[in-house]
């Protein structure tokens, strides 16, 4: 048949080509997310991540709807002209996505956005279309391996994750786009090895040009001075930075004029103070969209504006106390613990860079913090830190520790925030001493506050799980409100103080003095509030007491649903009240943006399916292989619900998304890889083979919840070890389920099989952002047993097939 090298074997060069593209092309997929993150926002950054695999699965339509173009004799051309068309067209996609802006300066944030989007996504969605068109003539043109060539496919993906990870601590992320193009252009290499033609030469010297790129790029970048910069993000220009730093999840920065004084930043300090007060400031920038700042130090008095500030009201309340900051930033709440003359103040911060800027680059600026005998900071997870210290802290403070990058898993991957959830509380709570107290500062928005509400409402249910019978007599909420509401920032300040114990009355008249002389609202205290809707939250009653005059879900957010930040009901999720300057309009347009997408998903894969049987000659033969269809659909489902489930369920236990996407997807790649390599050795049929598949999903589903919560105060390093322990097994046998379908599929419609491979593509498509709303909405164990439903649909369509076309076999 046309679409098989009869008689001819892949040679070690098309496996390690295979390898290589697909290294790339994985790499490429987190590294878009990465760089869309900083230019646009996390909700626009995840539908990259659709494109790549719709794109993936046009590319195998392609090749089954243009046999005649992709002949048998011609494939390692092909296979070459694809990795060379992904090397070139993977950074011409970026650097028309930054470069665009340009075109349009000077007008509307709505129109540069259109520009950083649109003009960029189809040159975005022709990469992956070029290697989408390589992997599948790899799988279906040698099918008699496809066994072995699926697993250099998995296991290039998996190593193309980890790989990402560590290359992003030295290089920044355009230096990282030429790396990943010149990668794919050794696997153009490799295909070509065997070609007479120039296309050999041609690949060689691609190579050569885009790894001198690459290097060029990271000398000028170690200089400040790179050839290729994100000047343009969120719409904005920004100002040429005094450090720029990334890493895999974040890039970092500081900015500013460390010469010149200026008032204190306005949110949170009384307004007398911000106009009498003068300081020297920096600002670090995660992404363009969250921001911290480094106040100077260099004398005693000269950040005493910050005695003033709502967040550091509980260092007034609790002096002389052991403190445990969480999220170290710039280091402003360090410097207020030190100002306070605590006890010892212990900082913990996530991201190694934001640390390097507080305890290296900056450190005289901030007046060497890190060295003061009191103050230790660490690189860790705030939430793991707590659950493996054996220390009781007098004060466990949080101010507006939130991001909004995004990863791979999804739109709102990283707001799946394991600080926020009602476990995260509970643990912190059991951490305080007797006279500890948890304080959390967010953001109190005019009209309907929706995150102070939502954060009070995690307080008393936390304190009502540890059996505090009446939990507002352990809460206070204090806020401060801008002078000027039309402001650009027009929301204000709540900070939310936990007592371990209940709150005395000595406590309760300072709390009441000091607000007074700061120009604060007392908001709720010894569970009393001119606001109904908070003295109800604060008692522990049902949210859903409060009815439609809060459009919002304000349920406490669980481990099964982190989602602190998404507050829009589907009900109320075109609500124009939630526009009304109650909540992040970034959030309700996401939500919006998610369903949307989902919707879109969803008709694009029944196009995938449809388009091509409608230009099908043969009808009859689709007819006949139609539970082939509703396999590999399932399987792709499958495997994209489990992936996606876990990825966000692993990003709690692990403390931070990063984590949880490294691991899920090298765990899953990797042993999916031996599985499809060992289902080739180890002869099953293959109703046996998806039967397996049930009966270790419903293991893992069962034991991996009990195994998670016995391993989470484990270090990190124990905890990864103890996910990937977990997942292999399952892993290993999700990897046989593609190719046993490709051999059953090989031996009566070997012509369809581009098709079940872009179908395959297709569903994990629309269930990539089906399984986050999915999650959202219904938590992440529903999303994973939709995983063994999809499966279990699998086994019944194999099942029918093989009665259907067998009449002797299983």
């Amino acid at each position: 048949m046309n679409s098989v090298i009869v008689g001819k074997k892949a040679g070690w060069k098309v496996f390690a080509g295979v390898f290589m593209l697909s290294l790339s092309m994985l790499m490429y997929e987190i590294l878009v997310s990465r760089i869309f993150s900083v230019t646009t926002w996390y909700h626009f950054a995840f539908l990259t991540i659709s494109i790549a695999m719709f794109g993936m699965a046009l590319g195998a339509i392609i090749v089954y709807l243009k046999p005649q173009v992709f002949s048998a004799e011609r494939t390692e051309e092909h296979l070459s002209l694809s990795a060379l068309g992904f090397a070139f067209l993977s950074p011409l996609a970026i650097l028309v996505h930054i470069y665009s802006p340009y075109l349009f300066e000077g007008q509307s944030q709505a129109i540069i956005l259109t520009a950083i989007l649109v003009v960029c996504w189809p040159f975005l969605l022709l990469a992956f279309v070029a290697g989408g068109i390589g992997i599948t003539l790899a799988l279906t043109r040698y099918s008699l391996q496809v066994n072995d060539i699926y697993a250099a496919d998995l296991i290039g993906a998996a190593l193309g994750c980890l790989s990402f990870v560590y290359i992003m601590h030295f290089v920044d992320g355009i230096t990282c786009l030429f790396l990943v193009a010149f990668l794919a252009s050794i696997a153009a290499t490799l295909f070509a090895w065997n070609s007479k033609n120039l296309l050999k030469f041609g690949s060689i010297i691609s190579s050569i040009l885009l790894l001198s790129f690459s290097c060029a790029q990271q000398y000028t970048t170690s200089r400040n001075k790179p050839f290729i910069a994100i000047t343009w993000s969120k719409a904005q220009k920004r100002e040429v930075p005094l450090v720029l730093l990334w890493n895999s999840f974040s890039r970092i920065r500081v900015y500013g004029d460390p010469d010149q004084p200026r008032n204190p930043e306005p949110y949170g300090i009384a307004p007398e103070v911000v106009q009498n007060f003068t300081t020297r400031t920096l600002y670090i920038d995660i992404d363009d969209g969250a921001g911290t700042s480094i106040v100077n130090y260099d004398k005693p008095g000269s950040a005493d504006f910050l005695r003033h500030d709502i967040v550091n009201i509980v260092h007034h309340l609790r002096p002389d106390s052991k403190v445990c900051i969480i999220g170290v930033g710039g280091g402003r709440d360090v410097l207020s613990a030190h100002i306070f003359k605590q006890q010892s103040i212990t900082g913990v911060e996530i991201n190694d860079n934001i640390v390097h800027v507080f305890d290296t680059l900056f450190a005289k600026f901030n007046g060497d913090l890190a060295k003061q005998p009191e103050i230790k900071v660490v690189t860790d997870e705030g939430r793991s830190y707590v659950t493996r210290s054996k220390q009781q802290f007098d004060i466990i403070l949080l101010s507006l520790i939130d991001t909004f990058a995004a990863s791979t898993s999804g739109a709102y991957s990283l707001t799946e925030n394991s600080l926020y959830t009602t476990e995260a509380w509970r643990i912190f709570i059991e951490h305080l001493s007797d006279r500890g107290v948890l304080s959390v500062t967010r953001w109190y928005s005019h009209g309907i506050p929706g995150e102070i509400y939502k954060t009070v409402a995690l307080a008393a249910k936390a304190l009502k799980e540890e059996g505090v019978s009446d939990p507002a007599q352990q809460i206070m909420v204090l806020k401060i409100s801008p002078n000027d509401p039309s402001a650009a920032i027009p929301d204000g300040l709540g900070t939310i103080l936990v007592s371990k114990k209940s709150f005395s009355e000595a406590d309760k008249e300072l709390v009441s003095k000091l607000a007074k002389e700061m120009g604060f609202e007392v908001v709720l205290l010894g569970g009393v509030s001119k606001d109904p809707n908070m003295q109800l939250l604060a008692s522990g009653k049902d949210p859903s007491l409060l009815g439609d005059a809060v459009p919002y879900n304000l349920h406490a957010p669980t481990d099964d649903k982190p989602f602190f930040f998404q507050m829009i009901d589907l009900k109320h999720l075109f609500d124009q009240r939630a526009f009304a300057r109650n909540l992040n309009v970034s959030n309700v347009l996401a939500g919006g943006l998610l369903l949307v997408t989902t919707l879109a998903t969803l008709l694009l894969t029944v196009y995938c399916i449809r388009l091509p049987y409608l230009l099908s000659k043969d009808k009859s033969t689709i007819f006949a292989a139609r539970w082939l269809l509703v396999y590999f659909l399932a399987i792709g489902s499958g495997f994209m619900f489990l992936e996606i489930s876990q990825i966000e369920r692993l990003s709690i236990f692990l403390g931070h998304p990063v984590y949880g996407i490294s691991v899920v997807l090298f765990a899953l790649l990797l042993s999916t890889g031996m599985g499809s390599w060992l289902s080739g050795k180890i002869q099953l049929s293959e109703f046996r083979s998806v039967m397996i598949i049930l009966l270790a999903l419903l293991a893992y589903g069962i034991i991996s919840p009990f195994a998670l919560t016995a391993a989470v105060s484990l270090p990190t390093e124990l905890r990864i070890a103890v996910s990937t322990i977990l997942l292999f097994p399952v892993g290993v046998t999700l990897g046989t389920a593609f190719p046993q379908g490709m051999k059953l599929a090989g031996e009566k419609f070997e012509v369809l099989t581009p098709w079940l491979w872009g179908l395959n593509g297709a569903a994990s498509v629309s269930v990539s952002v089906m399984a986050v709303a999915v999650a959202m909405f219904l938590g992440i164990s529903t999303s994973y047993w939709l995983a063994f439903a999809s499966y279990a649909v699998a086994a019944i369509s194999v099942y029918f097939y093989l009665q259907t076309n067998y009449a002797s076999k299983e």
